[in-house]
């Protein structure tokens, strides 16, 4: 990824992003890539050192189902760029009919909350059933151990969208 210097993004924004939500936003999508790679193998059948007796076999449809999983999860963080850089603050200019449209702050602050505040239910609940028990066999713990590091780099991309979006909504806020 190609990070904007923030002189360029003062020009767009009017005040420029802090360079800790920078950070955050362009470590989002990076984060979300262990899961991506742990789920991969298990598209083409391979178990990951799970023992599930009572999953299903293995079905033609796992692998676009599983590569089209990955690839709208990596474009979703991916938007938490947009957050800090150019690209967030308009559509694209090369997009028919409604390139070069200033993005409404509000909408863009209110679908960030929401989606920050679902990821963080979501993968911080997942989380927690893991903790207790909740949770598939595995024939090892590096097995366990490789799942679970991928499951907590999930946990961290809800808190990690609210940070940068409480960033956004400071620097567009009126007033």
């Amino acid at each position: 990824m190609v990070m904007v210097p923030l002189s360029q993004r003062a020009e767009v924004v009017g005040r420029p992003p802090a360079r800790w939500a920078v950070w955050c936003a362009y470590a989002v999508p990076w984060m979300i890539l262990p899961t991506a790679l742990w789920r991969l193998p298990i598209a083409f059948g391979f178990a990951m050192g799970m023992v599930d007796p009572s999953a299903p076999p293995w079905a033609w449809w796992a692998v676009p189902y599983t590569l089209g999983l990955i690839v709208l999860i990596e474009v979703l963080a991916v938007l938490t760029v947009g957050l800090v850089a150019p690209w967030g603050e308009a559509v694209p200019r090369w997009l028919p009919w409604v390139g070069g449209v200033r993005v409404n702050p509000r909408v863009v602050t209110a679908a960030a909350v929401i989606g920050g505040l679902a990821l963080s239910v979501l993968w911080i609940s997942d989380l927690i059933r893991w903790l207790l028990g909740d949770r598939v066999e595995f024939r090892s713990g590096w097995w366990e151990t490789i799942a679970l590091v991928a499951l907590l780099t999930h946990v961290a991309w809800g808190p990690l969208l609210l940070a940068v979006t409480v960033d956004y909504w400071r620097r567009h806020r009126e007033g």
